[in-house]
């Protein structure tokens, strides 16, 4: 189920932002595997960030990886770099749950 949700991703990423295969399907499986109830927005962060460019650095920043996270922990692990988006998206739920 796991490799067919990613496959799917995969495809839906190539066919509409245009990404090359070999980018779109590691961070598609990456995304699946780390948070398969977040796809959608994750796919849609990491194609406005970085284009699925999981080594991007902004140099003016220094937010790095595919979702352009800050921080000075940078891996280009695509795992790594989904957990810790995610981690942000919690931290982002959190702070609105309190406002």
């Amino acid at each position: 189920m796991l490799i067919l949700a990613a496959t799917r991703l995969c495809a839906a990423i190539v066919a509409t932002w245009g990404v090359p295969a070999d980018r779109a399907c590691p961070a598609a499986l990456a995304i699946v595997t780390v948070a398969p109830d977040r796809a959608d927005i994750l796919a849609a962060i990491a194609w406005r960030e970085s284009r699925f460019t999981p080594s991007a650095v902004n140099a003016r920043t220094g937010c790095w990886g595919l979702y352009q996270v800050a921080g000075r922990r940078r891996s280009r692990d695509l795992y790594a770099q989904t957990r810790a988006a995610v981690a942000k998206l919690d931290e982002s739920a959190a702070y609105c749950a309190r406002r």
